[in-house]
């Protein structure tokens, strides 16, 4: 397995492409070249190491009541003295979290926060839900929406009883028909739908597809979709047929208010 540094260097290498350039020591003993925005001048000391692991990562923690300037150099310092800690994918994400929250006021720390969580992603394979969704639409701003749909399958699938995991799993649920919508056709939403363990979609869950559809514009998706309700839901066929004829008149460019404009007075 790639250790934790390394695939740090690697994330790093990938993710910052434009800013000034800082070594970082890895496991192996080489040196990686990476890309960061100058950090802001901090008077934040990193603790001394007792050289025991576990003892070390405590007592970075304990900093977060100092701040994050002081929580990040202890994490900072934590990486560097324990460069092989089955710890350091857990500090690596708490150190994304911190950047990420500085991209609020500084995009450019966005790329930062993505290095961390790839690279912990890339040891531990799989992210706290909390970082998991953060990095998701990271993702999906940048229009890897493949990679933001892994994610949210991540974050969803889990178990829904660690830290922040429940919260993150409904607020998948609640993005995942945008995202969808925006990653593809129906047949590529159902799919993934299936992998989630929904053999049959919910009338909920694709009527949410529709109206997906139907805010970005993509009408004769929406069209689909609403057929393979009157499909899935002959007792509501009436229903789903009245919306499929609104969205046919949408993909041909009319509006509901011109059609009945057409009826006779």
């Amino acid at each position: 397995m790639v250790g934790w540094t390394r695939a740090f260097g690697i994330a790093m290498g990938a993710a910052l492409a434009a800013c000034g350039t800082h070594e970082m020591r890895v496991a192996s003993g080489d040196s990686v070249a990476v890309r960061a925005p100058p950090a802001a001048p901090s008077t934040a000391q990193s603790p001394p190491s007792t050289k025991d692991d576990e003892t070390d990562y405590g007592i970075a923690l304990l900093r977060r009541s100092e701040g994050n300037a002081a929580l990040f150099a202890a994490l900072a310092a934590y990486v560097d003295e324990h460069p092989d800690s089955p710890r350091g994918p857990d500090a690596l994400v708490a150190l994304g979290d911190i950047e990420l929250e500085k991209g609020t006021v500084d995009p450019g720390r966005v790329a930062l926060a993505t290095a961390y969580y790839d690279a912990a992603q890339r040891y531990a394979r799989r992210l706290p839900a909390p970082a998991a969704y953060e990095l998701a639409h990271i993702r999906w701003r940048r229009d890897d929406l493949d990679g933001a749909l892994e994610l949210f399958k991540q974050v969803i699938d889990r178990d829904s009883r660690g830290s922040g995991a429940a919260e993150s799993r409904a607020a998948a649920l609640s993005d995942l028909p945008a995202l969808l919508a925006a990653s593809g056709d129906p047949g590529k939403a159902y799919a993934f739908l299936r992998a989630l363990g929904h053999d049959q979609p919910t009338t909920a869950a694709l009527e949410n597809l529709a109206d997906a559809y139907d805010a970005l514009g993509k009408f004769p998706e929406c069209r689909a979709v609403y057929d393979e309700l009157r499909r899935r839901d002959p007792i509501n066929a009436c229903r789903w047929t009245v919306h499929y004829r609104h969205a046919s008149l949408l993909a041909n460019g009319a509006t509901l208010e011109a059609e009945l404009a057409k009826c006779p007075r």
